[in-house]
């Protein structure tokens, strides 16, 4: 794992109660306690193992219930999505800043 990355994670931690893992080498699993919905944790899922060709990497929305032990899948996202996504979210935030700094 980079040091930024390794940064980062700990961030996600320190500020917002993550608990983050490497997935056994093979990306990157943050959890955190949910306190909106029916599930007790939620997390992200970043994998590096291939699901065919088209798939490459997959980012992967999951939930937790302690009371059965189960982890679900529910939704994922290639690579190229998840950046996009990522970059919707940002210009979001950019566009709220502008308007109330008006």
């Amino acid at each position: 794992m980079s040091d930024t990355r390794r940064k980062l994670q700990s961030r996600l931690r320190r500020r917002f109660g993550y608990s983050t893992n490497t997935n056994y080498g093979r990306g990157a699993i943050l959890w955190k306690d949910n306190k909106f919905g029916s599930s007790d944790e939620v997390g992200i899922c970043l994998e590096n193992r291939t699901y065919g060709p088209e798939i490459p990497y997959q980012l992967e929305i999951l939930v937790h219930d302690f009371g059965d032990r189960q982890s679900k899948c529910v939704a994922a996202f290639t690579k190229e999505e998840a950046l996009l996504l990522c970059k919707v979210i940002e210009e979001f935030f950019r566009e709220r800043e502008k308007e109330a700094a008006l």
